[in-house]
Protein backbone atom coordinates (compact mmCIF):
# COMPACT_ATOMS: atom_id res chain seq x y z
CA UNK A 1 0.00 0.00 0.00
CA UNK A 2 1.84 3.47 -1.17
CA UNK A 3 1.05 6.38 0.92
CA UNK A 4 1.40 10.10 -0.30
CA UNK A 5 2.62 13.78 1.22
CA UNK A 6 2.77 16.82 -0.74
CA UNK A 7 6.04 15.95 -2.14
CA UNK A 8 6.85 12.24 -1.93
CA UNK A 9 4.57 9.14 -2.15
CA UNK A 10 5.78 6.23 0.07
CA UNK A 11 5.63 2.69 -0.60
CA UNK A 12 8.10 -0.27 -0.18
CA UNK A 13 11.01 -1.03 -1.95
CA UNK A 14 11.02 -3.09 -4.80
CA UNK A 15 13.46 -5.04 -7.04
CA UNK A 16 13.34 -2.56 -9.68
CA UNK A 17 14.55 0.14 -7.77
CA UNK A 18 18.30 -1.35 -7.63
CA UNK A 19 19.75 0.96 -10.70
CA UNK A 20 18.14 4.26 -8.88
CA UNK A 21 19.20 2.86 -5.48
CA UNK A 22 22.96 2.75 -6.69
CA UNK A 23 22.56 6.34 -8.57
CA UNK A 24 22.14 7.64 -5.49
CA UNK A 25 24.36 5.99 -3.32
CA UNK A 26 27.08 5.88 -5.78
CA UNK A 27 26.97 9.46 -6.42
CA UNK A 28 30.34 11.24 -3.89
CA UNK A 29 28.04 14.36 -3.67
CA UNK A 30 25.15 12.40 -1.66
CA UNK A 31 27.37 10.98 0.49
CA UNK A 32 29.68 12.94 0.99
CA UNK A 33 29.64 12.99 4.84
CA UNK A 34 28.76 9.14 4.76
CA UNK A 35 31.56 7.96 6.55
CA UNK A 36 31.52 4.57 4.50
CA UNK A 37 31.95 6.80 1.22
CA UNK A 38 30.05 6.56 -1.95
CA UNK A 39 29.50 2.95 -3.26
CA UNK A 40 31.42 1.12 -6.08
CA UNK A 41 30.05 -1.33 -6.77
CA UNK A 42 26.23 -2.25 -7.90
CA UNK A 43 26.06 -5.26 -5.48
CA UNK A 44 26.19 -3.49 -2.62
CA UNK A 45 23.17 -2.03 -3.85
CA UNK A 46 21.96 -5.14 -4.56
CA UNK A 47 22.96 -6.42 -0.92
CA UNK A 48 21.08 -3.49 0.75
CA UNK A 49 18.25 -3.69 -2.23
CA UNK A 50 17.70 -7.06 -0.54
CA UNK A 51 18.21 -6.37 3.37
CA UNK A 52 14.45 -3.89 2.58
CA UNK A 53 13.04 -5.89 0.64
CA UNK A 54 13.37 -8.87 3.52
CA UNK A 55 12.67 -6.47 5.95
Amino acid sequence: MAMSSAHLIYRAPEPDDLARLFAIYSDPQTQLFNPSGPMTDEAQAAAMLKGWIEH
